[in-house]
């Protein structure tokens, strides 16, 4: 069945053939040929036009897709002297629109979104880097089930870290046990209250997952609990 583009298509080149043909007779036949073509179209874009029941429903459907959005919880990185890569894996990425992944950079940090990957939006966000970065030169792509993004430093160095936070958990020093307690998992919770109280964000998130880690040893017959 021809399309309507194809039709159009014909008419251009039958107009072509037109200008130069030089016969009373062959000119007749292509102008009838062209004539009946474009009496064709109207009808035809007519058919293939969606009813306005079957957009609706599909306007429906679309709108009522709300994708639930997963935050990133993993990732590696690595560095040369002049930039740093940070390494997300994520099965399929590759295979989605290269605008359904966004890449927002500042001097200081950078935010991540992968758009409807799986049914799912995933989001990646990572604040007070160590050192500058330029987010004009900025980049990220997708690649067998991993996305990789790279940041420019804007000083030539090596970083101890990726981020501050980690950087300043590294050198919090360990509070001391209390000696005089005759119970040891109560001076570890106090050690770690204080850990807590002292740290920022990311420190009070890693004392949460060892909490956690903890607890399931303590139930797999480990350590005791904090």
């Amino acid at each position: 069945m021809d399309t309507v583009e194809e039709l159009k298509q014909d008419c251009e080149e039958l107009q072509k053939l037109l200008k130069l043909a030089t016969r009373c007779n062959v000119r007749q036949l292509i102008a009838s040929e062209i004539t009946t073509l474009e009496s064709r179209i109207p009808k035809l874009e007519e058919e293939q036009r969606p009813s306005d029941k079957q957009e609706s429903k599909s306007n429906e459907k679309n709108e009522g897709v709300h994708l639930y959005t997963q935050k990133i919880q993993s990732y590696g990185w690595d560095q040369t002297s002049k930039s740093v890569k940070i390494y997300i894996s994520l099965s399929g990425v590759e295979s989605i629109p290269e605008e359904n992944i966004k890449l927002n950079t500042k001097s200081d940090s950078f935010e991540l979104f992968v758009m409807n990957l799986n049914k799912k939006n995933h989001h990646l966000n990572v604040k007070k880097l160590l050192e500058p970065v330029d987010p004009s030169t900025s980049s990220v792509k997708a690649k067998a089930g991993n996305v990789i993004i790279t940041l420019k430093k804007k000083e030539a160095g090596n970083w101890s870290h990726l981020t501050k936070s980690e950087k300043a958990a590294s050198e919090i020093k360990t509070p001391k046990l209390d000696k005089d307690d005759a119970d040891p998992s109560s001076s570890i919770m106090k050690m770690m209250k204080q850990m807590y109280d002292d740290g920022d964000d990311e420190m009070k998130r890693t004392i949460a997952k060892a909490w956690t880690e903890s607890r399931e040893k303590q139930a797999s017959g480990g350590l005791p609990g904090f």
